[in-house]
Formats: structure tokens, C-alpha cells, sequence
């Protein structure tokens, strides 16, 4: 496997000298480790020969590099790094007047200033770049015109980042956000300034959606920014044509048609060059996200999947690290946000464990678990790839999805408006130049700030803005608002309901509740058929365990609620469990996740109550059955039942004692089963039970007629089976709490269990 060259920051080239000269003792000097020897060589022969070009060109290389670890887009205080700059401003300046046929000091000339945090000197990189596409075109050198394509093509899609969708606003409705939250300058809009005695020009930041759409209608039409974005476009396509090895060349094309969201031209591109190039991963990824953004879904999984076995480990991971869109984990806004996962926990997890959670992670977000991919995980990977194709920046060497917008762009995807408008940056951030505010919004109500400088290929959150960015990252850590899945999904409401089985195990009767016509929307059909999936994940062990099956619904009972229900047997760890009905001509589908946490297995205790149609006498079982819940041929029902109807209600007992005076080994429990209303006492309403056979068990009591307790006397062993029906006749309709509640009359020992009842 190989590691992308994405983000590494790029070297300027520099041009072959001749053998002998000063420039070649320079390089020989450096190559041992000797720079400042090389500088004082080259020092002292453009003192001798002023008009060495050669010279000149390999000593402003050398005060850039010396200087270049500590040259940033904001200002520079450091006096070192001001005169090493200003020195190799000069010197490279001087090797071009004194060999301007050389395109090499040119695109080299240019690349410096492209670098540089004064806007000036980025501006004139321009007019460098230009010259040495020129001279290179003259001299037909197709690698060094295709680099000043290049060049000549980033410095026009500069000016696109910084004039694209342009708002021409008044200037004191600037937004530049200043200390708590608060503007730099006063901000008129009314709607921003609440009459809440704050002082004027106060801004509520949590109506920064309300802010952009009041300057909406200030935007430029047709949108700036078109014309460049084309130039930019033409000059990458023209240096790719020169230089079809290059990936940079590549990314950059490609940049530009993502940005203008032209999928198929980016799919027909990338997959020419996965063909062309075998190894290329990067061209893999390229497609994949063509693909994706087409709503081909299985190819795109095919071309992500290739693209990641051609990469090493550490490129893997920081391509599909959950941690990019979980909670930061900061400790004030974690305070706020409340507990869970968050990146600072997950890093600090053993590698296993990191790798279960990474598991739990994609199986509760994956959209339907009943086809091939993982929606979720798909558009995630795109976002990042989109990122690093937006925002890499070889020249200062960051990758795109680690910029701010990039961390932002990957948990709640592309913005759903983005505007550009006049600033007045803060001189730490740049340099005391007037600087261009970058504005994201999104529907769902949250807004980003960003402060940008023209042509310089960064934006960072917004100053003083921050701590609101990272709560909201601790708040609301993704969005998947863009996400549009195959299916129309809809939640299905699902009961778990425990019984201890053999082993060290559980037996989980899962009871879902729907109307088959949500499955169906507006098509109407005689009969349907449903496909339903039962999926078990134990993230600490090989594999998921799926049951996968189907059922028909006559078009008589399509509008009618019922329930279905299934088994799934899971061990004493945490379970995820996943239930989907899907209905292929509707392309509908219903789901529920629930994470299980097993009874421990051991000692005195009870199974969850299991609501169920009533039994019949013949199959009804004794008072204290030694069957298993099973064996009664039961049809589990959801917690919910017509009013006057009769419902069953079963539950297992385990582990009863033993009464120390009572030779045959019983066991002795009491049962109270009570009924709590949701609101308020209920009038003139009394609970009835009946065993098996239909007789009348226990009374109400007098204080409370919607509790029943019965004794009962059983064989000591592992467990003891109850079945009782309740007569839900003189109950109002409403939501009630079901408990039942089991006492060991011989150790004193107490369990119970709730459950929800609707009556209808």
C-alpha cells in the first residue's frame, strides 16, 4: 500500500547548474548539512559578480528556506525572518532581471510571493506566473509551461475564493466578530440588536441566520466570481494536458469542476486516470466522490473501497476517523453538552475498544442496514474527499479536510448559502489589511463566520468566534441534512422484551408496531409484500448475526395498526440491535436501533412482561408452569389494545428460595400487578386479572383499585412461568403504566418490571 502525496507541502524546483560553478559548490555545501557555509559562498560571488543570475537565484532559495518554517499569513514580528524574507525577495528579483529567459526564476519568483501574507506580493505572483508561461511557451519546455499553468491557474482561483458570490453591502453592516461574541464595528440591523440592555452594536450571535438573510438580497447577480473560477478552470486543464503525470495538476482540475458540481466531467476525468494510472489513489477517491454526488451508489462504494486498499494505514485512518464528526470533548462545553463519546475519550481507549466503538458508530448510523452500503459512511468519505480537493494548499502544506472549513464542511456537509463581504480584518490576523468575511449557512439554523484574505488560499473561523463554533460542534456534532437515502425511511416503534436462556445467553422477543400503509404512501396495491431483517451486533466479536425474511399484507388490512414480532437470542454483552421493514415498490422503509444491555443471568429475578393475545383454555398453563415462555405457542402483541379487549400477560421468575420450616422444597413469591394512569386518578375503574382458565384472581384493593396482588406457591427451581390475562372492559382509554411486581416470601427478596399500555 502506498501513502497519498496530498498536503505535502511542495518544494519551489530549482533548475540544473553548471558543474564547477558557485551555485554547484552551494548545493554540494547543503547537501552536507552546510547551509550557512552555502549562503556565505553565494554571498560572496554575487559580490564579486553582480550580474550572476544563477547565483542569486540559488541564494534567495536559501533565505526562503531558512525562512519559510516561520512565514505565515499573518503578521510577522520576528526581525530574523523580516530580513531573511526581504533578502530573498531581492535576490530572487535580481536573478530574474539578470536572466530573464529563464522560466525556472520566474515560476520560482512567483511561488515566493504567492507565499507571502502581504496581498501585494501575492497580486505581483501573478504577474509572475504570466511571465513565465510566456517564456516557457517560447521555449517549448512542456513541463515548465505546464507548471506556470498551474501557477497562473491558483492565483485566478484565489480571486474566485475571495470574490465569489460577493454581497455589495453598506459598510457599517460589516460583520467582523469581535470579543464575546460582539462585532468589531456597530451593526444597524435592528434584528441583531434586541433591545435587552446591551450596549449598542451588541450582537447575538445565535441570530447569525437571520443576519445573512437580511443581506441576501445585497448579492451580486449574476454571481461574481464566475469569470475566474473559468480562467482558473482552463489554465488546470491546460497544465494536465502538458503534464498528465502530475497529481497536483489533477487535483487542482478537479477542484475546480467539484466546485462548479460538474459530476459527470469529474467522473469521465478520474476514471481516465485510474485507468492511466493503476496506483493512483488519489484519482480512486476522485471518482468515488463523482460517483457519490450522482447517486451511483454501489459503483461509488467500489471506487472508495479500491482507492482505500491502495493506501497505507495512517492515510486510511485519518480519510474515515470517526473522530472528525464527534463531540471535541472540551471541558466547558462538555459540561453543557452532557456525557458520551467524544474524540478526547475515544483517543484515550485502548485500540480494540476504539475499534468496537468505531463498529457501534457505523451500524446505528448506517440509514438501512438491509442494503449493501452504508449511506452514512459514504457521504462522510465524500465530505472529506471534497474537503482536500477544496482546501489542500501544497505550497503551505495543509490538507484541506484539517482547514477550518474543512472541519466544518465534514460534519454538516455543504452549506446551503455562502456569501463573501468586506471586512476589516484585526492587524494580528492580517497584517492590518482589509480582509473579506466568508459566510455559511445552513437551513437547519446554525451559521459560520469565516475571515478570509484575498489571494491568500486559507479562511479561518471567524476571530473571537471560536468558543461558539466549538460549542456547537459539542451540541450538534453532525448533520447529515444532505443526505438524500434510497428509501424513504420512517421510524418504527419497537419493544424489547427479555427472557434468561440457556447458557449465558438471552432470548429477546423484539415487538413492533406499524400500519402497513406506511410502507405504501399513495400506491395501492392488492396485496404487499414486506421484507423484514433482524440484525444482532456484539461489537466485541467476529460478526453481526441478521435474520432476514418477508410477509404479505392483503390490501384489506393495509390501513389497519398490527404488530409483528421476532426472536433473537444474544450473549450477556452490550447488543445492538436493528430492525427494518422494507417494501420494494414503494421503496419505503421503517427502522429501529436499540443497544441492549443483557440481565445478568444469575440469582433471584424476572423476565421482562410480555403483552400477548389471550390464550385459550387448553393451551393455558398451571398456575406455576415449569414450561418455558416458549412452548406456549404465544403471539406477542404491541403495547397497545382496544378498549374492553382482554390482553395476556406472561413473565418468567427465576431462582426462588426455599422456606427453611417447609419439608417439599417450595417456593413462595407474591404478585402485584398495577396499573398507572398517565394523567391524574381514574374514576369508577377497577383492573380484573384471570388465570388461564378464566377465572378471577386476587381483588382490587380498596385503596387502590388498579392494583391486584395474588400469592403464589411453586416448585423450587431455576424458573416458574406466569400467565395471566387482564380485562381491560372498564378502562378508559389512555396511556397507562403496566407494572408487575414479584416478592420471595421466603428470602424477602423484591424485582419488578414496567411496561407501557395503550388503550385505545
Amino acid at each position: 500500500m502506498v501513502a497519498s502525496p496530498l498536503g505535502l507541502r511542495a518544494q519551489p524546483v530549482l533548475s540544473t547548474v553548471p558543474a564547477g560553478s558557485a551555485a554547484a559548490e552551494a548545493d554540494a555545501l547543503v547537501a552536507r548539512g552546510d547551509t550557512a557555509g552555502a549562503v556565505s559562498l553565494l554571498e560572496a560571488r554575487v559580490r564579486r559578480s553582480m550580474r550572476d543570475g544563477v547565483s542569486w537565484h540559488r541564494l534567495g532559495h536559501l533565505y526562503w528556506e531558512q525562512a519559510r518554517s516561520t512565514r505565515r499569513g499573518s503578521y510577522i514580528s520576528d526581525p530574523r525572518t523580516i530580513r531573511l524574507l526581504q533578502a530573498a525577495d531581492s535576490a530572487l528579483r535580481l536573478a530574474t532581471q539578470f536572466a530573464p529567459d529563464s522560466a525556472r526564476y520566474w515560476l520560482n519568483l512567483g511561488r515566493f510571493n504567492l507565499e507571502s501574507g502581504v496581498s501585494t506580493m501575492r497580486f505581483a505572483g501573478v504577474q509572475h506566473a504570466d511571465k513565465a508561461l510566456s517564456v516557457a511557451k517560447r521555449h517549448g519546455d512542456a513541463l515548465l509551461t505546464a507548471e506556470a499553468e498551474d501557477q497562473v491557474g491558483q492565483a485566478a482561483w484565489r480571486r474566485f475564493e475571495a470574490t465569489s458570490n460577493r454581497a455589495l453591502i453598506d459598510p457599517l453592516n460589516r460583520i467582523q466578530i469581535g470579543p464575546n461574541g460582539a462585532p468589531t464595528a456597530s451593526d444597524p440591523t435592528a434584528l441583531l440588536n434586541p433591545d435587552n440592555g446591551l450596549n449598542a452594536g451588541a450582537f447575538n450571535r445565535n441570530l447569525g441566520r437571520d443576519y445573512v438573510m437580511s443581506v441576501v438580497k445585497h448579492l451580486i447577480k449574476p454571481p461574481t466570481g464566475a469569470a475566474d473560477l473559468e480562467t482558473a478552470h482552463e489554465h488546470f486543464r491546460r497544465a494536465v494536458q502538458q503534464n498528465p503525470a502530475s497529481q497536483p495538476y489533477a487535483r487542482h482540475l478537479a477542484m475546480t469542476l467539484a466546485t462548479r458540481k460538474q459530476w459527470e466531467e469529474l467522473r469521465r476525468f478520474a476514471s481516465e486516470r485510474a485507468t492511466a494510472f493503476p496506483f493512483d489513489a488519489e484519482s480512486r477517491l476522485m471518482l468515488g466522490l463523482a460517483l457519490w454526488r450522482s447517486n451511483q451508489v454501489g459503483a461509488s462504494r467500489a471506487a472508495f473501497d479500491s482507492a482505500l486498499a491502495l493506501l497505507d494505514e495512517q492515510e486510511q485512518a485519518r480519510l474515515t476517523s470517526i473522530t472528525r464528526v464527534l463531540r471535541p470533548g472540551s471541558p466547558i462545553a462538555k459540561a453543557r453538552a452532557g456525557t458520551g463519546m467524544d474524540s478526547l475519550t475515544y483517543s484515550k481507549l485502548p485500540v480494540g475498544q476504539q475499534q468496537a466503538v468505531t463498529r457501534a458508530f457505523w451500524e446505528s448510523n448506517d440509514p438501512l442496514a438491509s442494503t449493501t452500503e452504508n449511506e452514512m459512511q459514504l457521504e462522510l468519505l465524500a465530505r472529506v474527499v471534497y474537503a482536500d480537493l477544496r482546501w489542500t494548499d501544497d505550497m503551505l502544506g495543509y490538507r484541506g479536510a484539517d482547514t477550518d472549513r474543512g472541519r466544518i464542511l465534514v460534519r454538516y456537509g455543504p452549506p446551503d448559502l455562502e456569501i463573501t463581504m468586506g471586512s476589516a480584518l484585526t492587524a494580528s490576523r492580517s497584517g492590518g489589511e482589509a480582509g473579506v468575511t466568508l459566510v455559511w449557512s445552513y437551513d437547519f439554523g446554525i451559521t459560520f463566520f469565516f475571515d478570509l484574505r484575498p489571494g491568500f488560499a486559507s479562511a479561518d473561523i471567524a476571530m473571537y468566534d471560536q468558543p461558539f463554533v466549538e460549542g456547537v460542534f459539542e451540541q450538534r456534532p453532525l448533520s447529515m441534512h444532505n443526505l438524500a437515502v434510497a428509501r424513504d425511511v420512517d421510524s418504527l416503534p419497537l419493544r424489547p422484551v427479555q427472557f434468561r436462556a440457556a447458557g449465558d445467553s438471552t432470548d429477546v422477543v423484539l415487538v413492533g408496531a406499524f400500519t402497513p400503509r406506511q410502507l405504501l404512501g399513495d400506491l395501492e396495491l392488492e396485496s404487499v409484500t414486506i421484507a423484514s431483517l433482524v440484525k444482532a451486533t456484539d461489537f466485541l466479536s467476529p460478526g453481526p448475526t441478521v435474520q432476514r425474511g418477508e410477509f404479505r399484507v392483503e390490501s384489506a388490512a393495509l390501513d389497519t395498526p398490527t404488530s409483528r414480532h421476532w426472536t433473537q437470542r444474544v450473549g450477556r454483552k452490550v447488543t445492538m440491535l436493528r430492525v427494518e421493514l422494507t417494501q420494494d415498490d414503494s421503496r419505503r422503509a421503517l427502522r429501529n436501533t436499540q443497544l441492549l444491555q443483557a440481565d445478568s443471568g444469575r440469582g433471584f429475578g424476572m423476565s421482562d412482561v410480555l403483552i400477548t393475545r389471550p390464550l385459550p383454555p387448553e393451551r393455558a398453563p398451571s398456575a406455576t408452569s415449569t414450561q418455558r415462555w416458549s412452548a406456549l405457542g404465544l403471539t406477542p402483541v404491541a403495547d397497545m389494545a382496544d378498549s374492553g379487549s382482554t390482553v395476556g400477560l406472561a413473565w418468567e421468575v427465576y431462582d426462588l428460595a426455599s422456606g427453611e420450616a417447609v419439608a417439599s422444597r417450595n417456593g413462595q413469591y407474591r404478585v402485584s400487578v398495577q396499573l398507572q394512569p398517565e394523567r391524574g386518578a381514574l374514576a369508577n375503574a377497577t383492573l380484573r386479572l384471570r388465570d388461564g382458565l378464566g377465572r378471577l384472581i386476587g381483588r382490587p384493593g380498596s385503596n387502590d383499585p388498579l392494583t391486584i396482588a395474588f400469592d403464589r406457591t411453586a416448585v423450587v427451581q431455576t424458573l416458574s412461568l406466569d400467565y395471566v390475562s387482564l380485562d381491560l372492559g372498564t378502562l378508559p382509554r389512555g396511556r397507562y403504566r403496566l407494572r408487575v411486581d414479584i416478592q420471595d416470601l421466603n428470602s424477602q427478596r423484591r424485582t419488578f418490571r414496567d411496561t407501557a399500555l395503550e388503550v385505545r
